[in-house]
């Protein structure tokens, strides 16, 4: 963001931001439910392995 923003734009970009976030948020926490479930384990987990690097971490 080079261009000098105005208070209430910067405000607005905030707030957008913020809705974004929560909106991935309740999607994720809704896939997880969803996924429970189906009796499917949730992201991240099921996939055990020795190694580190393998296993996928829920963001």
């Amino acid at each position: 963001m080079s261009k000098p923003m105005s208070r209430d734009e910067r405000i607005r970009a905030v707030m957008a931001e913020a809705i974004t976030r929560d909106r991935q948020k309740r999607e994720a926490a809704a896939e997880r439910a969803a996924r429970g479930s189906a009796g499917l384990p949730p992201r991240g987990v099921g996939i055990r392995t020795s190694s580190v690097v393998t296993k996928p971490r829920y963001r």
